[in-house]
């Protein structure tokens, strides 16, 4: 028998109650941390969130990803058709998203003189259009530039470049990442390393729907908590948060970069298969790393 229509009446009333006060809840904690993400500024402690063998780590998985081993390919350079200009250097910064232009200026400083002085200007031009920009924060254009491949593979591993690079990864890569996840209370070191990559790939944009903070936010919506409040829920918010980087990835909402990063969904995938695996998950080495874009060692 049945039960009675008042007592399936009255469930039901109650649950649309809990579900709308977690909606409720969700929308705050997501409009909270809408303001707070819109503002991060790193602090000290963010310098030591890992040790220095687990950021090495953490840096050489995002060179697995980005060149197919652990080595850094400082001297990279290639035109990859994906929206934003010649790629360089050994986290892929490039021309179309300001941060080449900030390695650029940077290495000038260290090297007076050098063949990549003469784009600065240009350079600088690009990296304003991105900045200011009210249509889109990535820019496409490589007028002005002829020559610059050749000039940035001959001083591309050179001690100056190397320099340069490592300051910028960490300025505007790194530290702002650490400072994301002493924000959201993420303590897993693997979970550092996630939100890391995809800063370096997605970038940093509040209002645009490819980048980290629009993920963040799209997680925290799901799940409706950080780990900040729910340390035991770590876990399960970091696979909630590369579930969300995959859609991302398979329907990037910038049509220039949708076909680049849907050949590159795998990213995602192999990340969520070592959270499961809980292998990596101190950054420590690996004898058997496996993964779709490399298989070796990780010292």
């Amino acid at each position: 028998m049945g039960r009675p229509a008042s007592i399936i009446l009255a469930a039901v009333l109650a649950a649309s109650t809990v579900i709308s006060a977690q909606a409720k809840d969700s929308s705050e904690l997501v409009g909270r941390y809408r303001e707070i993400l819109g503002s991060v500024q790193p602090v000290e402690e963010d310098a030591h969130s890992l040790t220095p063998d687990q950021k090495r780590r953490l840096m050489t998985l995002t060179s697995i990803f980005e060149n197919g081993e652990p080595k850094f390919h400082y001297d990279y350079i290639e035109y990859l058709d994906d929206g934003r200009g010649f790629t360089a250097g050994r986290v892929g910064f490039s021309t179309g998203t300001q941060d080449l232009y900030e390695v650029v200026k940077l290495y000038d400083g260290l090297k007076p003189g050098n063949p990549l002085h003469r784009y600065l200007p240009r350079l600088a031009e690009l990296a304003d259009i991105s900045k200011h920009s009210q249509e889109s924060h990535i820019v496409d254009d490589i007028s002005g530039l002829e020559g610059f491949v050749d000039a940035w593979k001959t001083v591309g591993s050179s001690p100056e470049m190397i320099r340069a690079q490592e300051q910028v990864i960490d300025r505007m890569y790194y530290l702002p990442a650490m400072a994301m996840a002493r924000l959201l209370g993420v303590k897993l070191p693997f979970g550092k390393a996630i939100l890391y990559d995809t800063l370096v790939m997605h970038g940093s944009w509040i209002d645009d729907p490819d980048t980290i903070e629009w993920m963040i936010l799209k997680t925290i919506e799901r799940t409706g908590f950080v780990p900040l409040d729910h340390p035991d829920r770590e876990s399960k918010w970091l696979k909630a948060f590369l579930e969300v980087r995959h859609e991302v990835l398979l329907n990037a909402h910038d049509p220039e970069t949708r076909a680049q990063w849907r050949e590159n969904e795998k990213r995602a995938t192999d990340l969520m298969t070592i959270l499961r695996k809980k292998t990596f998950d101190q950054l420590g080495p690996q004898t058997k790393f496996r993964s779709w874009y490399y298989k070796g060692k990780i010292e």
